[in-house]
């Protein structure tokens, strides 16, 4: 496998037990299953993890995002441009949109710097340094979505001054945000209003991202969690932490206001949001309390 090809993880909600792998540049990845204890041990009750490709997935696909519902969106790379595909509960599948391409046709795969983030049925797409928004819905009736008539339509709302390395989105003090990491720092977007940008952790090398509880903002970088909030469109530290490893994944847990951080060697921290005290635990540790 190329080392460069970007690997894409995406969860289907709720639990399901089942996670969309695919590596860019490589034919699909077969859906495998596995059986685990579930913990505590009782009675022997097993589940089973379920992971690969989505469904129609092609070495081509070069994001994933899924809906609550289970509907899959995927963006390819055409011969010169990108095609946004929707692919509903029942595995049918649509064009939804031809987006543009800043390359050649020849162009290798594994440098596209493409990613797709979908909130209430609108998708996002972020394109080098340029976002779009796809205008268009798929119409929705009764438990599935229907195909739209007219071809779907697609607008420009923002430039970043740098280049994503993840975009992430999450409701956030009621609007809709997305959240931009880059090599170092990131940025905040508001989709109702897109020319308004927040810088957030701009010294962080590297940053891995959360938006949790549609409160708050996680950042996780090398050797410090930092943890905000939104209020009104001004961003304020809630807490900071320090970890002894550089992350590779952020992620929220079963638990209410908890997230885990995880390293390349197989670290992991996990952290408590208590948002009354206004304050970040570490669970195995002491956090740093940040009044506002």
């Amino acid at each position: 496998m190329n080392p460069e090809a970007r690997l894409i993880f995406e969860p289907l909600p709720y639990g399901s037990g089942t996670t969309l792998v695919h590596s860019i540049e490589y034919r699909p990845l077969a859906v495998q299953s596995t059986t685990y204890l579930e913990l505590p041990e009782i009675a022997g009750e097993y589940s089973e993890w379920r992971g690969g490709s989505p469904p129609r997935a092609t070495n081509m696909t070069l994001a994933i995002a899924v809906e609550p519902n289970g509907a899959i969106w995927e963006i390819r790379a055409g011969n010169d441009d990108f095609e946004l595909y929707f692919i509903n509960i029942e595995g049918i599948q649509f064009l939804q949109a031809t987006l543009p391409s800043f390359t050649n046709p020849l162009r290798n795969l594994t440098k596209e710097i493409v990613f797709l983030v979908v909130m209430k049925n609108l998708c996002y797409v972020s394109i080098y340094d340029q976002i779009f928004l796809v205008t268009t819905k798929i119409p929705f009736s009764g438990k599935d979505y229907a195909l739209t008539q007219n071809a779907s339509q697609h607008e420009h709302i923002a430039s970043l001054l740098k280049l994503p390395e993840k975009l992430l989105g999450g409701t956030i003090d009621s609007e809709a945000w997305l959240l931009v990491l880059c090599d170092v720092g990131g940025v905040l977007v508001c989709c109702a209003d897109p020319d308004f940008h927040i810088p957030i952790a701009e010294t962080l090398p590297s940053p891995k991202g959360l938006i949790l509880l549609e409160k708050f903002v996680v950042i996780a970088a090398d050797r410090e969690v930092q943890v905000h909030h939104i209020r009104r469109r001004r961003l304020f530290l809630l807490g900071t932490c320090s970890i002894s490893f550089t992350p590779i994944a952020v992620t929220s847990t079963v638990n209410l206001c908890e997230f885990a951080v995880f390293g390349a060697a197989g670290e992991m921290e996990v952290f408590v949001v208590n948002p009354g005290k206004r304050f970040l635990d570490q669970r195995n540790g002491t956090g740093q309390k940040r009044n506002e």
